[in-house]
Parts: C-alpha cells; sequence; structure tokens
C-alpha cells in the first residue's frame, strides 16, 4: 500500500514537471512570437525565428531530465548516428500513449530536425496555437472535402496548392514531418473493433501519409521507421509518469523513398492500392518486430487467485503447467484461502499460462484472478512449491 502511494505521488509530481514546463516554454514562445510580429523588418525576424526554433529543444532537454529524475523510465534505442539534424524526414511511429510525443521527443531530440505536424488550417485562427504553429513554420493543411468539391467544382485542386505552398519554405529549412497513421492510441478494444489483421497494432490510415509525400515528396530525403515498445500490460500515460515502466524500447530504422511512393492518392486508383498495400506490408513488419520483442523478453508478474482453490490440488496443477513452459517462480496457499504465485517468463507464454490459471484442476472453482507487473522483475531458476 505504502508503494502505491508513492509511485502515485511520484506520478503527481511528474505530471506537474511536464506541464509546467510545456507552460513556461510555451509562454516564452508565445512572447517571442508576438514581438516577432511587432518587428517589420527581414533581419529581426529571422533573428527571432533563429531562437524560437531553439526553445522546442531545451523543452525535451527539460522532459529527458523530468523522464530520468521524476518517472526513472529509461529508453533501449538503437544506435542513431546515421541521423542528420540538418536532413529532412517523414518520421512513422505506431501510436501507444499520450506520452509518445515525449519519448519521440527524448529520442530524436538535437539528432533530427524538430517533429513538426501537419496542422488544419482552422487551427491558424486559435490565438495562441496559431501564432505558435506559424512562427514555428508547421506545415497547414488545407483540404477540402468531397460534398464541399461538389458544390465548387472550380476549387478542385487548389487545397493541395495551399498546402503546397506552405511547404515551400523546407526547401530550406531541415524538416522533420511526424505522422501518427493509426490516427489513434492502440488498444485491445479498438483493435479488436477493428478486425485488425495486426495483433499489436491497429490498422494504418494511408492518405495522410501518401498526402505528404505527394506535396513533399522532393524535399523528404528518407522515411524514419519508429516502432515503440512498451513494456507488457504497461501502455498508459500514468504507469509512464509514476515510472512503474523500467525501459521502453524505441526501434528505428531508415528507409528510402522510392519514386513508386509518390503519386495521387485521391484521384488514382492503382496507386492507392500499391500505397496501402505497401504500408501494410511495413506495419506487419512492425508487428513482427513487436512478437518478437515480446516472446524474448522476460517479465514477472504477480497472481492472487480468488475461489475454490485450496485443498483441491490446485498448487500441483500450476506447479505442473508452469514447468511445462519453463516459467521459473513460486506458488503457495495463503491464510485467506487464496493462491498466490509469481511467474517468470516471456508476455506470450504468461497469456497462455493465465487462461490455465482459471481453468484449474477438475475439482477447482476459480473465481477471479488478479495480475500485476513486477516492476522489478526477480531472478529464479526454477519453479517452486512453497
Amino acid at each position: 500500500m505504502l508503494k502505491k502511494i508513492l509511485l502515485s505521488f511520484r506520478g503527481i509530481i511528474a505530471l506537474f514537471s511536464y506541464s509546467f514546463n510545456l507552460f513556461f516554454f510555451g509562454m516564452i514562445l508565445f512572447i517571442f512570437a508576438f514581438i516577432r510580429i511587432l518587428f517589420p523588418w527581414d533581419a529581426w525576424r529571422t533573428y527571432f525565428y533563429k531562437h524560437m526554433n531553439r526553445f522546442p529543444t531545451y523543452w525535451a532537454d527539460v522532459n529527458c531530465f523530468i523522464m530520468k529524475t521524476i518517472s526513472r523510465v529509461k529508453l533501449a534505442t538503437d544506435d542513431l548516428h546515421e541521423l542528420n539534424p540538418k536532413g529532412w524526414y517523414l518520421v512513422l511511429p505506431n501510436h501507444q500513449s499520450w506520452a509518445d510525443i515525449i519519448i519521440l521527443g527524448n529520442v530524436f531530440n538535437r539528432k533530427i530536425p524538430l517533429l513538426k505536424f501537419f496542422i488544419k488550417k482552422e487551427l491558424l485562427w486559435i490565438p495562441v496555437l496559431g501564432l505558435t504553429c506559424r512562427t514555428l513554420h508547421f506545415p497547414v493543411m488545407g483540404r477540402y472535402s468531397k460534398d464541399y468539391l461538389k458544390k465548387h467544382p472550380e476549387m478542385k485542386g487548389k487545397d493541395v496548392e495551399t498546402t503546397r505552398k506552405s511547404c515551400e519554405k523546407f526547401k530550406t529549412i531541415p524538416t522533420s514531418i511526424i505522422n501518427f497513421c493509426e490516427g489513434t492510441r492502440f488498444t485491445k478494444e479498438k483493435n479488436l473493433k477493428q478486425s485488425s489483421p495486426f495483433k499489436f497494432l491497429l490498422k494504418p490510415k494511408a492518405g495522410g501519409i501518401a498526402f505528404v509525400l505527394e506535396i513533399m515528396g522532393d524535399y523528404l530525403h528518407q522515411l524514419l521507421d519508429v516502432t515503440l515498445i512498451y513494456p507488457p500490460g504497461q501502455a498508459s500515460a500514468w504507469q509512464f509518469l509514476c515510472g512503474t515502466m523500467k525501459c521502453i524500447t524505441v526501434k528505428t530504422r531508415l528507409l528510402p523513398i522510392h519514386p513508386e511512393l509518390l503519386g495521387n492518392y485521391e484521384n488514382d486508383i492503382k496507386f492507392r492500392q500499391t500505397f496501402q498495400k505497401w504500408l501494410n506490408e511495413l506495419w506487419y513488419e512492425k508487428d513482427n518486430l513487436i512478437l518478437r520483442m515480446k516472446q524474448t523478453t522476460p517479465v514477472c508478474k504477480h497472481y492472487l487467485i480468488s475461489g475454490k482453490v485450496q485443498g483441491v490440488w490446485y498448487r500441483a496443477f500450476v506447479e505442473k503447467q508452469a514447468k511445462k513452459r519453463k516459467i521459473t517462480g513460486w506458488v503457495r496457499n495463503l491464510p485467506d484461502g487464496r493462491v498466490e504465485i509469481v511467474a517468470c517468463a516471456c508476455e506470450i507464454i504468461l497469456s497462455e499460462f493465465k487462461t490455465y490459471l482459471y481453468a484449474g484442476p477438475p475439482l477447482a472453482r476459480v473465481e477471479n484472478v488478479e495480475e500485476e507487473i513486477i516492476s522489478e522483475p526477480q531472478i529464479f531458476n526454477t519453479f517452486d512449491l512453497r
């Protein structure tokens, strides 16, 4: 109980720290942006813009410090020496948690240009957000709906041209465009609702990426494929803040942008099918990578089994199932009638093991299985009865 209280306290402090950091640099950026508007001279505007682009880097530096000292989350990353802070990239990560932005900011800070999103032109009218996005040169997405184009056919193609003009500055300014093409955070419920063909990912939406490549394909040098792998069962933002997840794996690889990836996704049916197939294949590779990591990364879980589970050979049944799967740990009876288990293996094996905990031997009647990740895995040589 005391440990949970301390972890919650840590999470509150981390949340306050991240929020204050965002507010602090946001206000400074807003002040600089406002002053920049007051000066019509190009030399002054260039001076302010140069310094304003440093603030997101400083913001990410502070986030990294908070992650290491308060949340105490470690990042396991690949060798990133091939990345160039003066390059042009399209970044394609999977989406697991709102903490993804902080994690990606820490991983790629000072290694590639500032991560930027395409924003809808309507957002430019929001006072602080619009001014900040304009000042940092976030690209503007100016697309018209099909219904609008039916009523105004003369506007066809002008939305692409508007977006293309907003990207003209990127010919000379190194840029990283990030696109969460799943559209939303992954959950098991969303995965089932979509009937997703992927085990650990949602279906990717190709339209946004294809549009970015159509507009900026001549500027972007490479695709940066990023796969975020959280500890089993620990992808929530609150667990990230509390530091119950000790390590997050970030796998990266650089991919070339081939000419066949550039085309008119909206009007060319053949290109649309080809592009969607390419993206699906990329997502299958991500899914298999996550599966391999989960099959090889050990994790320890604590189980409490309630019901008629004592005096019915339940412990012996658990021991047999554990040793059959080379699971290490122990099982024991508790004075309150429950059975306590600590089991260590990879996530895939423990998921299968849990189904047998519910089943139990013929005379047992399992009412509930409480499951909890052990944040600091222990090492056992065998599976023992206690």
